[in-house]
């Protein structure tokens, strides 16, 4: 599952966040203690059959249930049952039994008690009228569509049905036992418009007729998944038709779609093949599809046919800003992980939402780059770090919460994918592989608990990583560092002191176990690259070197989940950004960006935004270079190749306020193909504050965006005048 959290695309990472004090502005550890919910039975096969009517947004099914008591003298189940109203139960030959519906469950009575093992099977009727769930008593929000859900037609959309199954969604539109526990093949019969396509999980058994304009589809999903995983969309659909050799590969849009749709999708079939050699585990599904709905800004990875927001389409323009691979590579790993293997319970979410997002981090670095994945995973830490400064710190597996939702924040996406790169750097990235595909292997079709991965990892690489898991799943926080470094000439010694200052509230660790590797070049050349393992507060370690080093690379590489500082000499920073790697390069702009008054730091600030390589970088310094550029500089820099480098130019003039530069601000709105950029532009006319640009800005706030990105940036300088 995945969500968009909103935040200006152009806005530049740092190396690592400025350390600061853990808050907890939100007191979750007041939240209910909660456990593992207990089963009185094995759900062992659903079949739905549901008939809609949308103009009063009804819907009237039967599910005819297959389960097999766990204890002897089995009398009745007991159903998540929401939003409709349950019209009959009977059992397989047709005769009425007795059933009680309560305000959140349904209780079926059998005639005769049924021992432990035994299999039976009964059928339950019900429907629902005018259905709108309040997702905000379930502990979602309130515009998301939890259970079944009534689309009209917009000028977005056509008119559509669908189901949002996650995280307790599937008990609004079917009797079931709706919690992650447990695992049922089944099967989903839709009666709709022959207007109409429809989706559900696994393979299509058959179209059918039905009378009076309607037709039947039939699907069979012949592997075991929990409940959250279940999906039902309808609506007048183009299918889009590709594969992966054998696999049938589909794409679900809408009609007016079908010139966008495989900007966003035609990697597909790539991105499965390389989760595939990756997880070392083929793809375990008879086919896979992606439907597009309106509603929800991510996706949610359904067995089989992940259903995605309808913002993942986009014109060509805004490929630069908003490219869909990545969300397609989250939501297909998911098929693996969260699908294949499903986490035994709420507190368990990591072990699907952190491979998935750490997925997206691998993905990024195979299919464009490692200064790419370098600044995807950077981006990762941030978002994390900002949850950890401003909201609260937790255990990634955490026991305390009031609803599933709560579950799915920043520390099991962001920070469970930071933990997944230190971990493989620990283990070995062959090893990891290993560890991956025996843990897949072993527990295919089962729900999991983080003990169980721990326990693959020393069945398949012999590793006890016990503590690993202790300091960064089972305990809060993150360390916080100081490094300082000194240079003793008359022994060519370098001594680096390393100081762990983060605090211990919430549990977090007095001192963490860190393994970090240092580099020490001069010249172009390395002088020594190795490990060092921090295991106290503070330590001193002493290298013996040829010569003074001109840079000192703490965390060479970038993988540790940490905020550290980092003083170091205006040479020192101005031989990193020339040298460095791009995350290094651009830590290095910003660090000397204090010092920008001197004529050389000026100089490489100007000669790094216009010439470095990399984005990142270039964004970095104009970042920097700030007020000592000229105006001339900043707008040829709002020509740049990439649009958060233009971006940033922008907004950089725009920070200065001259009304001397609001024609240019409008050229670069109508001229740039850019969303982000055209953004940018209309935020530094708000800076410039003319009620001249009023008309220009209302204007402006009328073109459609993805995500609203220009609307947005227009109400907010028209806010500014």
């Amino acid at each position: 599952m995945t969500r968009f959290v909103l935040i200006a695309i152009v806005t530049a990472c740092t190396l690592l966040p400025t350390p600061a004090a853990m808050a907890q502005s939100t007191d979750i550890y007041r939240r209910p203690l909660q456990a593992e919910r207990s089963r009185t039975y094995d759900a062992l096969h659903y079949k739905v059959h549901l008939r809609f009517d949308e103009s009063t947004r009804s819907f009237f099914g039967t599910n005819t249930i297959t389960l097999s008591p766990l204890h002897d003298g089995f009398t009745k189940a007991v159903l998540d049952a929401e939003t409709f109203v349950v019209t009959s139960a009977t059992d397989a030959q047709g005769d009425l039994l007795r059933f009680e519906q309560m305000p959140h469950s349904l209780v079926v009575h059998f005639d005769a008690p049924h021992a432990y093992g035994d299999t039976l099977t009964f059928t339950v009727a019900y429907e629902a009228h005018d259905v709108d769930v309040d997702g905000e008593a379930f502990g979602v929000s309130a515009s998301y569509d939890l259970g079944l859900g009534f689309k009209e037609a917009t000028e977005d959309n056509p008119q559509l049905i669908n189901t949002l199954s996650f995280p307790r969604g599937a008990r609004h539109w079917m009797p079931c036992y709706d919690h992650p526990n447990d695992r049922a093949t089944n099967e989903t019969l839709i009666t709709v418009s022959t207007d109409y396509q429809a989706l559900s999980n696994g393979r299509l058994v058959s179209v059918t007729e039905a009378g009076d304009g309607l037709h039947t589809y039939h699907w069979l999903q012949e592997l075991p998944h929990p409940t959250y995983l279940y999906v039902l969309v309808a609506g007048p659909y183009v299918v889009l038709e590709d594969s992966l050799g054998s696999l049938p590969v589909n794409y679900w849009v809408y009609p007016k779609d079908v010139d966008d749709a495989m900007r966003s999708f035609h990697r597909t079939p790539e991105i499965l093949q390389f989760l595939t050699d990756v997880y070392g585990v083929p793809y375990p599904w008879i086919k896979y599809d992606q439907v597009t709905i309106p509603g929800i800004g991510g996706g949610a990875e359904s067995t089989t046919a992940t259903v995605l927001g309808q913002s993942t389409i986009h014109d060509e323009n805004a490929e630069q800003d908003f490219p869909s691979d990545w969300l397609v590579a989250h939501e297909a790993a998911h098929q693996w992980w969260g699908n294949l293997i499903s986490y035994r319970d709420w507190p368990e979410t990591w072990l699907s939402e952190n491979f998935a997002t750490y997925s997206e981090y691998i993905w990024a670095r195979y299919a464009h780059g490692a200064d790419e994945g370098a600044v995807n995973l950077l981006r990762k830490k941030a978002s994390y770090f900002n949850e950890a400064r401003t909201r609260y710190v937790r255990p990634v597996v955490f026991h305390r919460w009031e609803y599933p939702n709560h579950n799915f924040d920043r520390h099991t996406y962001q920070k469970g994918a930071v933990i997944l790169e230190m971990l493989s750097s620990i283990m070995g990235e062959r090893n990891f592989q290993r560890a991956q595909r025996h843990f897949l292997t072993k527990h295919a079709f089962q729900p999991v608990e983080t003990q169980d991965l721990m326990v693959a990892i020393k069945e398949a690489t012999g590793q006890n990583l016990d503590w690993f898991f202790d300091q960064w799943i089972f305990r809060a926080g993150h360390p916080v560092l100081e490094v300082s470094t000194s240079w003793d000439a008359t022994g060519n010694h370098l001594a680096l002191n390393v100081a762990q200052v983060h605090d211990t509230l919430f549990g977090v660790p007095a001192a963490y176990r860190l393994p970090v590797t240092v580099r020490m070049e001069a010249e172009g050349d390395t002088l020594l690259r190795e490990e060092i393992w921090l295991t106290r507060r503070s330590h001193e370690f002493i290298f013996t070197l040829s010569q003074k080093p001109d840079l000192v690379r703490f965390d060479d590489g970038d993988r540790l989940l940490a905020e550290w500082t980092h003083s170091k000499s205006i040479e020192e920073l101005l031989y990193q950004l020339r040298r460095d790697n791009a995350l290094g390069r651009a830590w290095a702009a910003r660090e000397i960006a204090e010092h920008v008054g001197a004529p050389h730091v000026q100089e490489a600030l100007l000669v790094g935004a216009e010439h470095d390589p990399f984005w990142h970088v270039r964004v970095a310094a104009i970042e920097a270079v700030g007020g000592a550029a000229s105006d001339e500089f900043l707008k040829a820099r709002s020509l740049d190749s990439h649009s958060n480098v233009r971006a940033a130019a922008l907004r950089t003039l725009g920070d200065r306020r001259q009304a001397a530069h609001v024609e240019f601000f409008k050229a670069r709105f109508d001229e740039d193909d850019s969303y982000v950029a055209r953004a940018e532009a209309l935020r530094s006319l708000g800076k410039v504050g003319e009620g001249a640009v009023r008309a220009f800005l209302e204007a402006a706030a009328q073109v459609k965006s993805p995500r609203n990105v220009v609307r947005t940036a227009a109400e907010w300088a028209l806010g500014q005048l």
